[in-house]
């Protein structure tokens, strides 16, 4: 039924353009290829490197793929398929697990989009391999046990639970550090050092009243570190993935938001102060030790906290000061 909306949904511009014309497929395969490039399974994905017509790979695409997404399960889940279905004891079960599989198969390799565009291919390719996982695997699992255990239950149960003891290993092993991986992208965002004072500063945001009081960084917090410690919506704070990729966030008035951060940050006396308060709606503004600040001493020198340099001005009081 979903798919048969799709057509309609496009129509009427709901939601991405999503289409299944297979013009993602080679796109995705070959950006495989360039990410194995330097590890041991480089050699398994080279055949996606040529111009060859993408169907003449898919018997290898489809084995990497399904091991990819399913691990030890691409091997489990079929025998326990072809054991129920020659004993005549299929259930809906089974047919949630292939099901999944074929959704699996249906959003990687027929997806339009070769452009890779975050409205087409790029966007939803990547999204079913964790459920898919998930979901095959505890169906699967849960099946095989529960015929294993129907005559020796003690045995099988210890069995399970020696076996998923060992096989958390597996991600302790191999998972360390997997999310950095092998770019400068995962190195820059992960291990980020926090100064002390900023966290003191975040926290005594959270703890003021009005859960959506506009909070900004005075160096624009790149990485949403005052954002997110505070838990308060930001004034001109935004990842730079945002400013790149998003033609949504191109578009908008950012430029102009920026302006009005400056023209607030600029401010030399009361009144001009007063008005980019109004202009940005800023409740919250946090200076970093060292940096410039022009504003009027009786408002500059009476922060509402400060915490090893680092000081949080509740920009409201400036409208309790005369011209």
């Amino acid at each position: 039924m979903g798919l048969a909306l799709l057509p309609l949904a496009n129509g009427f511009y709901i939601g991405p353009n999503v289409s299944f014309d297979l013009s993602g497929s080679p796109w995705y395969w070959k950006v495989l290829a360039m990410l194995a490039k330097g590890t041991p399974t480089e050699a398994w994905y080279q055949i996606f490197q040529t111009d060859h017509p993408f169907p003449s790979h898919l018997p290898q695409a489809i084995g990497l793929l399904l091991v990819n997404a399913l691990g030890i399960f691409a091997v489990v889940a079929p025998l326990v398929w072809l054991f129920i279905a020659w004993r005549k004891r299929w259930e809906a079960s089974e047919g949630l697990s292939i099901g999944a599989v074929a959704i699996l198969l249906l959003m990687t390799f027929s997806l339009g989009g070769s452009s890779g565009t975050s409205s087409n291919a790029h966007e939803f390719i990547h999204r079913p391999f964790v459920w898919a996982y998930w979901l095959v695997g505890s169906l699967a699992a849960g099946r095989s046990f529960a015929i294993l255990a129907a005559r020796r239950p003690q045995l099988w149960s210890r069995a399970v639970v020696i076996s998923a003891i060992i096989l958390t290993l597996v991600p302790v092993c191999y998972g360390s550090g997997l999310e950095r991986g092998k770019g400068s992208v995962g190195n820059v965002r992960s291990s980020i050092r926090v100064d002390r004072g900023l966290i003191d500063c975040a926290r005594y945001i959270r703890n003021q009243p009005l859960a959506d009081a506009v909070v900004q960084d005075s160096q624009l917090d790149k990485f949403l570190i005052l954002g997110g410690l505070s838990d308060r919506p930001s004034f001109a704070a935004r990842v730079d993935e945002w400013t790149r990729q998003s033609k949504v966030f191109r578009e908008s008035a950012y430029r102009e938001q920026l302006g009005k951060l400056q023209r607030l940050q600029q401010a030399n006396n009361i009144p001009d102060l007063q008005r980019s308060v109004r202009e940005t709606g800023i409740r919250w503004y946090v200076a970093h030790p060292g940096d410039p600040n022009v504003w009027p001493a009786e408002f500059r020198d009476q922060p509402a906290f400060e915490s090893d340099g680092y000081r949080v001005y509740d920009m409201q009081r400036c409208f309790d000061l005369r011209s």
